[in-house]
């Protein structure tokens, strides 16, 4: 592990002007300060985010900007620097320049490269969230999780059917697979459902649980007008709402900012209604699917949300 340092002995006014690049790590952050045209310091500090604020500290009044990418580190960093009165930048790892040529990489690299491309505004932000919102939005994340786990289960259970020629179960309903279970079927084979159909069961009993959990996290006041919006088209209820409900603590000019959606008509089948194609993502509703004034259209293809918007 490179040697960590301490402090840096960089000089800046409030005429100058400094971005800070970090490539963030479990154990350590790479810093690079990237000042007026050029490169000025570089160092590796320790995991410690409030450590890192203080050897920031004395640039405060020439920093720009400070970036990093999000990762599995979250926003924690970000909250804290904010706290400090520094600008911070998140950047989306997918949208961050690549250079063409084949360069070296490293940490040290990355976070120059962060510190000069926040210099030169490539950067694409992403929204940093509240230390709430971004819990609210783990129970999402879980829920995609449990649901994954409950198809992987089932794809098992009907790999072991096909493999020993066993038929296929009529539904997923518990006297379907007692049923199985009773029939006439070696002691392994039985074994091997019955673990599986205990595991099913376990996430299914999670999937209820976090599905009222989501619940009682839309039913808050601060997203019932929003939620509202979204479960007024059919087909929309606590789910699609938790997914897709813009969880916002009333940032920005324009104070929070309510989803509203207009949801393709029953007719739609993979991608086209009947009468017509589903509008591109961003287009007026026609009338009668609501009020287009006031709502962009959300297309569902396959039984999923492609797009949301204000």
């Amino acid at each position: 592990m490179p040697r960590i340092k301490k402090n840096t002995r960089i000089i800046a006014t409030a005429k100058d002007r400094i971005y800070v690049g970090l490539d963030v790590h479990k154990k350590s952050i790479h810093v690079a300060v990237w000042k007026n045209d050029g490169l000025a310091d570089a160092w590796v500090a320790g995991a410690d985010y409030d450590a890192l604020a203080k050897q920031l500290e004395p640039l405060r009044p020439a920093v720009r900007k400070i970036a990093y990418e999000a990762g599995p580190t979250g926003f924690v960093l970000a909250r804290l620097l904010r706290e400090r009165n520094f600008d911070v930048l998140v950047c989306a790892p997918s949208k961050t320049p690549q250079v063409a040529a084949d360069e070296a990489k490293c940490d040290r690299l990355d976070a120059r490269r962060l510190a000069e491309y926040a210099a030169k505004g490539l950067l694409a932000p992403v929204a940093i969230p509240t230390e709430r919102e971004e819990c609210e939005r783990a129970v999402v994340r879980h829920r995609d999780h449990v649901v994954k786990n409950i198809g992987r289960v089932k794809r098992q259970i009907k790999s072991a059917l096909l493999f020993h020629q066993c038929g296929e179960l009529a539904s997923w309903s518990r006297a379907e697979r007692t049923d199985l279970l009773d029939s006439d079927l070696p002691d392994e084979l039985r074994f091997e459902l019955e673990s599986l159909f205990r595991e099913l069961a376990f996430f299914e009993e999670e999937k209820k649980k976090v599905e009222e959990k989501l619940k009682s996290i839309l039913a808050q006041r601060r997203h019932a007008k929003a939620v509202e919006n979204l479960e007024s088209h059919p087909g929309v209820g606590p789910v699609v709402s938790g997914c897709f409900v813009r969880i916002a603590s009333g940032r920005g000019a324009g104070g929070e900012r309510m989803l509203r959606a207009g949801i393709v008509s029953p007719g739609t089948v993979q991608g086209r209604r009947r009468g017509g194609a589903v509008p591109r993502p961003g287009a007026a509703c026609p009338a009668k699917w609501g009020d287009a004034p006031r709502r962009s259209a959300v297309a569902i293809r396959a039984g999923k949300v492609a797009f949301v918007a204000d």
